[in-house]
């Protein structure tokens, strides 16, 4: 062979190596895209609350008021409710606790979970948005409007399912 077909294999050879090389770079960061994906769908998954809280809502002169339910573990667990603002929006912070005698002992408790109701009420604009939050794991709110003429203890609500 000639000096011009050695230098014109040479060539198609480098470039063929170099297709190769491109070809699997290209299909790593694909390889990489797909896991980083994968690894987002399972931390969305964990992240996401399968807890439902279902509530009334009224707004009435400038007022929100919620009316829920949620459930403990017992009846024998004590609870409280606040209303936090963080980052613009307004955040009803359950949490539950196990009551304890004056030894520091748990209170002994039929193990039967409990509903408990609670009901809070905070100065906002129509338009806040509200997140629920149960000892610190943020929860999916079910809201149930009510309207400004009724009496939010006496509406019910139907859940189907």
């Amino acid at each position: 062979m000639n000096k011009k077909n050695w230098i014109i294999l040479v060539l198609l050879i480098f470039a063929l190596l170099i297709g190769v090389i491109f070809h699997n770079m290209y299909k790593a960061n694909k390889l990489d895209q797909q896991a980083v994906d994968r690894q987002q769908a399972i931390e969305d998954v964990l992240q996401h609350s399968n807890i439902t809280i279902n509530t009334k809502h009224q707004y009435r002169d400038g007022v929100h008021t919620f009316l829920g339910t949620f459930e403990t573990p017992t009846p024998c667990y004590s609870y409280n409710t606040k209303v936090l603002e963080k980052d613009g929006f307004k955040e009803i912070a359950i949490s539950y606790q196990e009551t304890h005698d004056e030894t520091g002992e748990a209170v002994i408790c039929a193990q039967v979970i409990t509903e408990r109701q609670f009901k809070v009420s905070f100065e906002g604009s129509e338009t806040d948005d509200v997140v629920a939050t149960l000892n610190g794991v943020l929860v999916n709110l079910n809201i149930f409007e009510v309207g400004e003429d009724e009496n939010i203890e006496d509406v019910e609500i139907y859940i189907k399912g």
